[in-house]
């Protein structure tokens, strides 16, 4: 089942669902919802639901990190997608992982009832919904109100007026500050003030884990590192995640960029992506020249192994999209490109980064009140980074 389907789906059948599940809780469950926990409640088990996006979950993880300060023999749930599995697995603000599978509607249907049933066994007293304006999201929140009344429930603030009405507490969603600042507001909510951002918990969580091996598995990749030390190798992600297409920078521009990359003969780009990224990583590969030099990596990788290919580079090349954000907590330099959405709110925080970004008229078109699906018809936010005004950066820094 497509992203867009689910889109769809949370669209149109969302509200009616969440409607009549308020309509439910409001006449059957207003005694018990009457005595709900306070603020100050030591909280025990904790359920953060983030389905989209991997990098928006790796930037909550430092809210996440400072909840366990504050409760420290909590257990802290997640609820995301299937595709964010490994990647929540290995945070060390989570506990466990619930995951819903989206690859078909039987999958669907079937994983979110298990995972239903996964929480009402765990006795939540407490609910973020990490989620902007999901519908799906405010319908977990829903039922788990129904598994136990006496729970805490935080969500962002709305202008639809009914999903407010799922929550106990809301949270403003500022564009003018970053989204890892805003995670922090959850915490506000919980009697816990601002506190400085750090991601050395995931940076060593990481490296604790990273198959570091990894690129000895073929012997194209053997042949060559034999010839090349770890500072020679350039990671590149020419992908955006799942949710919107149009933060890729042009194909053709990272065509163009990687050939001039490899000339220099001590370096070797990787191409990294997910299973879902095969076929668009593919086709640039079939641009490029046939050389050892270049090697792809895309759809192969674990997570852990990921982090192992982005221990070794001396750099990363990337759209806005997840890997942009491990690197940074590794301490890997990278380079990104912005446009339909804007690096005040989503870019790298920490470490050594640069950030591409014109700063044009309709710029950024994507935002959580159109779902993050914009009508730009010619990206000409991103087509404005030329690949000489990076390739000039990338000499100046990088040789």
């Amino acid at each position: 089942m497509q992203i867009s389907v689910l889109r769809k789906l949370d669209k149109y059948i969302g509200p009616f669902i969440c409607n009549f599940l308020l309509f439910i809780r409001m006449f059957f469950l207003t005694v018990k919802r009457d005595g709900r926990i306070s603020l100050q409640q030591n909280h025990k088990n904790i359920l953060v639901v983030k389905f989209f996006g991997m990098g928006t979950i790796f930037l909550a993880s430092p809210a996440l990190m400072k909840l366990k300060d504050k409760y420290p023999d909590a257990n802290i749930t997640i609820m995301t997608l299937l595709a964010n599995r490994e990647c929540c697995e290995v945070l060390p603000s989570i506990d466990n992982v619930i995951c819903i599978n989206i690859d078909n509607f039987s999958a669907f249907i079937h994983t979110s009832f298990a995972a239903l049933r996964n929480i009402r066994k765990r006795e939540i007293d407490l609910v973020l919904d990490f989620e902007f304006l999901s519908k799906f999201s405010a319908m977990i929140s829903l039922l788990t109100s129904f598994f136990s009344p006496k729970k805490l429930i935080i969500g962002f603030d709305s202008p639809i007026k009914w999903r407010n009405s799922v929550y106990d507490k809301t949270v403003s969603f500022e564009h003018n500050g970053h989204i890892t600042k805003i995670f922090y507001k959850f915490l506000n909510c919980l009697g816990m003030n601002g506190c400085e951002v750090s991601f050395e918990a995931e940076r060593l969580a990481m490296v604790k884990c990273a198959e570091n091996k990894y690129l000895d598995v073929s012997v194209k990749t053997k042949d060559s590192m034999e010839n090349n030390d770890n500072s020679s190798f350039i990671s590149v992600n020419i992908n955006s995640g799942v949710l919107d297409h149009n933060r890729r920078w042009p194909k053709e521009y990272y065509s163009v960029l990687i050939r001039e990359l490899v000339k220099n003969p001590n370096t070797v780009v990787l191409l990294i992506g997910g299973r879902g990224d095969v076929d668009y990583v593919s086709g640039l590969e079939e641009e490029l020249p046939s050389t050892q030099q270049i090697i792809n990596l895309c759809g192969k990788s674990s997570f852990k192994q990921l982090v192992g290919i982005l221990i070794k580079s001396k750099l990363l090349i990337t759209n806005d999209s997840g890997p942009l954000h491990i690197a940074m907590a590794l301490g890997i330099p990278t380079i990104s490109f912005f446009g339909p959405e804007t690096p005040s709110l989503y870019g790298p925080v920490s470490g050594e980064y640069h950030v591409f970004y014109k700063n044009i008229y309709c710029s950024p078109c994507l935002n959580i009140y159109n779902t993050k699906n914009s009508d730009c018809k010619n990206n000409e936010c991103l087509k404005l980074i030329k690949p000489g005004e990076v390739l000039e950066l990338i000499k100046s820094k990088w040789g």
